[in-house]
């Protein structure tokens, strides 16, 4: 499927409610415009240089099949992570990604560091030096040793966030009434875009078919809310948790 890449940034880009924060989340498994939203995220970061990390894995594979990134009140979803090195035609680490992993003055946090060794080897290589565990940061930044083994929405209560709920429901099977919303969305606007001449008409979408996250390119609302549920949260106690690194220096 070949859409223009003006349009298919607005198809794939929702907004959702999350810990209290409206963010703007986009799903990207095309090069050019995983490149376009990297320098957008980056942008949110001049205040403070920190970034929520997360790697989505199913139970039953032994490969990570989900990247996600988040900064100021925006989130990137990147699916499909087997395929994605396929679309670069040269050197992988002078793409966005490359060069996003490789600024040392990043910080990236997250939960479940340990599941780089489930990714791409060239995205593997990567992020070799990215990625802290949001309770090791807390942690260390609290001067509380505890606090490594502790949950998110624990950790969220220490530094002083109310909003960080557990999370009541993890990323799974994609059942055809949860994509049903989004899918017919997309489905229609690539219609349009068939009727002005543009390559860009999908089948119509399917409704007797199981998707799951390691093949799917269309996620509903629910499923994107759930899946940034972690690393929203994971950037939201780093941002504070920095800022109270920042200002102690500044006192």
């Amino acid at each position: 499927m070949s859409i223009p890449l003006q349009f298919l940034s607005e198809m794939d880009m929702c907004e959702v409610e999350v810990h209290g924060v409206k963010v703007t989340v986009s799903v990207a498994d095309d090069a050019a415009l995983i490149d376009k939203k990297i320098t957008e995220l980056r942008s949110l970061m001049r205040q403070r240089p920190v970034m929520g990390l997360d790697i989505k894995k199913a139970d039953k594979s032994d490969r990570a099949s989900m990247l996600l990134l988040c900064a100021g009140s925006h989130c990137l979803i990147i699916p499909n992570l087997q395929t994605l090195f396929f679309y670069y035609p040269n050197d992988s680490n002078v793409s966005g990604l490359g060069k996003l992993f490789a600024d040392r003055t990043i910080c990236f946090v997250g939960i479940g560091m340990n599941k780089k060794k489930y990714l791409h080897p060239s995205l593997g290589a990567m992020m070799s030096n990215a990625g802290v565990e949001v309770g090791h940061l807390a942690a260390r930044v609290l001067q509380k040793r505890d606090l490594e083994t502790r949950k998110v929405h624990e950790l969220a209560a220490e530094v002083g966030i109310d909003d960080i709920k557990p999370q009541s429901e993890v990323l799974s099977l994609l059942s055809p009434a949860d994509a049903k919303d989004f899918s017919e969305k997309r489905y229609e606007f690539a219609s349009k875009l068939s009727e002005m001449g543009c390559n860009g008409r999908p089948n119509a979408p399917r409704t007797s078919m199981v998707f799951c996250p390691a093949d799917s390119r269309v996620f509903s609302k629910r499923e994107i809310k759930c899946a940034i549920h972690d690393v929203y949260a994971s950037y939201l106690i780093a941002n504070k948790l920095l800022g109270m690194v920042i200002e102690k220096r500044m006192s």
